[in-house]
């Protein structure tokens, strides 16, 4: 004869009284849990959780050989470093490190040696595309190389160089998708430079009106990137807090 559990449980409290069938009945929930958790525990030993967590903990760990004992050695150009750098990477530490032996030999009165290692720079540039970072990165180089040569008296290749870098400028500000702001930077910064060359080789009248020039500009610069920054912060506003 078959019966389900609500029977069964009828029957039992005629039989037995009901503070025995509820004592019963929260021993076998008991029993069960303790069921359960043996059964999900037993068969993870010791030694398999502990497998699972090895790298965590671990007496004598043993090194992955691709992982340098010493964090400071070997050096980015170390060959071993190199495998596990992108290319990229140690191309703009090298790029960084030309321009800062070229402004040491430069200040050492080594202009030629000096204009030699920012000429270094070029080619790797040479596949970069044309962005503001990587074109400021231009910019100086060509104003150092026109340094150099301003240093030695010879305006001519300086301004050649400055004219290469104020083009740079010119090229963001007029066309589309350059950066305005930077580009404007890029001008000013080789007219000042060229401003300098005159002086160096006695054309102080030119130089002066040049520095003018420059002062003009960077206050008219000035005012356009307050009224941009003034436009933001109201448009900003005006998203935080909508019109009713």
């Amino acid at each position: 004869m078959f019966c389900n559990l609500s029977s069964l449980c009828l029957v039992m409290v005629l039989l037995f009284g009901q503070t025995f069938c509820l004592g019963l009945f929260r021993g076998l929930r008991c029993y069960f849990v303790v069921v359960l958790m043996l059964i999900y525990y037993i068969p993870f030993s010791y030694d398999t959780i502990g497998s699972k967590y090895t790298h965590q903990a671990e007496d004598n760990p043993v090194l992955d050989p691709k992982y340098e004992k010493n964090a400071t050695s070997p050096g980015l150009a170390n060959p071993t470093t190199l495998k596990l750098l992108p290319i990229r990477v140690s191309q703009l530490c090298m790029r960084s490190a030309l321009l800062q032996r070229g402004n040491a030999l430069a200040a050492l009165g080594k202009e030629a040696e000096a204009r030699a290692t920012y000429e270094e720079v070029f080619p790797i540039l040479k596949d970069e595309p044309r962005c503001a970072r990587v074109d400021w990165e231009r910019h100086s180089v060509y104003v150092n190389i026109g340094n150099t040569y301003a240093r030695e008296g010879d305006y001519d290749k300086a301004n050649e160089q400055y004219t290469i870098a104020e083009k740079l400028g010119n090229d963001h500000v007029n066309e589309e998708g350059g950066s305005d702001q930077d580009g404007r930077t890029m001008v000013l910064s080789a007219m000042r430079a060229r401003s300098f060359a005159l002086k160096k080789v006695g054309r102080n009248d030119e130089a002066k009106t040049l520095m003018g020039e420059v002062l003009k500009r960077k206050v008219e610069d000035d005012k356009i990137v307050a009224a941009k920054k003034a436009e933001q912060a109201a448009e900003t506003a005006a998203e935080e807090n909508p019109a009713t």
